[in-house]
């Protein structure tokens, strides 16, 4: 396995640029220098393995995806595993009502369809 600055500095900018933060946010942080930060964006510099895990952290990400590797199965949606993200982050009772929704939409859906709701 090769470490791809290529790679990573792609991902690295994405996944910064869809949180919506500058490099200097993104630095502070970390609790790392801006030119720290921008030389791993950048390409020009490695990062720790200590280092790699907080920016895993931070960006809510398997440390694989920052290093580009793919870990999922061919199978695996991505819709499904944002879903799961997102209803992780709710409170009991919020998921409670997202069931209780779902369970109310699946059952209308299955009675127009004329099908036997599971």
């Amino acid at each position: 396995m090769i470490y791809d600055e290529e790679k990573i500095r792609e991902v690295l900018k994405k996944l910064r640029e869809q949180m919506g933060k500058t490099q200097a946010e993104m630095s502070e942080i970390l609790n790392i220098s801006v030119i720290h930060y921008s030389q791993i964006e950048q390409g020009r510099r490695k990062m720790s393995l200590e280092l790699l895990l907080r920016i895993a952290d931070v960006f809510e990400v398997d440390p694989n995806t920052i290093l580009g590797i793919n870990t999922k199965s061919e199978t695996e949606d991505s819709t499904i595993v944002d879903l799961l993200k997102r209803l992780n982050k709710l409170k009991p009772e919020e998921k409670m009502y997202v069931l209780s929704v779902y369970d109310a939409f699946m059952d209308g859906y299955y009675a127009r369809r004329g099908a036997i709701a599971v």
